[in-house]
C-alpha cells in the first residue's frame, strides 16, 4: 500500500497579524545566521506555503489536500525550540475541527491500542519543546498518536 504523504511548514495565528508577527520573527531569527537575502527569500517561501494562516484556513487547506489525496500529513513548527504557542493553537483548532477526518482504523505499521500513550516529547535543556509538532493521519486513519503534537 502507498500512503500518499507530504511534509509541511506551519505557521499558525489566531488572526492575519499573528501569521505576519510569526513570519517575521522566523525571518529574523534566521537573519542571524544566513545572509539577509537568503533569509528574505526563505522566509518568503514559507509564507507562501499551504499550511500558513488561521486555524480556520488551516483547517480548510488540510481537507482540500485530503479531498485530493493526502492521506498523512507531517508538520513541522519553525518556531518550537521557542515557543509553543503554534503548536498549542493547531493543537487546541485544526486538530478538533479535523477530528471526523481522523477517526478510524489505524496506520498499519502503528496499530493504535486501547491506553497507547504518546511518546515523550523532545525538549530543549530549558524545556521548551523543540522538533516537529507531529504527525496526522487524514483520510480516517492515524498513528495512535495523533494528538501528540
Amino acid at each position: 500500500e502507498i500512503v500518499r504523504s507530504a511534509s509541511y511548514n506551519v505557521v499558525i495565528g489566531r488572526d492575519s497579524a499573528e501569521v505576519a508577527d510569526r513570519l517575521a520573527w522566523y525571518e529574523d531569527h534566521l537573519g542571524r545566521s544566513v545572509p539577509p537575502e537568503l533569509a528574505a527569500a526563505s522566509a518568503e517561501a514559507l509564507r507562501t506555503g499551504p499550511l500558513v494562516g488561521t486555524p480556520e484556513q488551516i483547517v480548510e487547506r488540510l481537507r482540500g489536500l485530503a479531498g485530493d489525496g493526502l492521506e498523512y500529513a507531517i508538520t513541522y513548527f519553525a518556531e518550537a525550540a521557542y515557543d509553543d504557542a503554534g503548536i498549542r493553537l493547531f493543537a487546541d483548532e485544526v486538530i478538533p475541527a479535523l477530528a471526523d477526518e481522523l477517526a478510524g482504523p489505524s496506520h498499519r505499521r502503528y496499530p493504535a491500542t486501547a491506553g497507547t500513550q504518546p511518546p515523550p516529547a523532545t525538549t530543549t535543556a530549558d524545556g521548551a519543546p523543540s522538533g516537529s509538532g507531529g504527525m496526522a493521519r487524514m483520510s480516517g486513519r492515524t498513528s495512535p498518536w495523533r494528538h501528540a503534537l
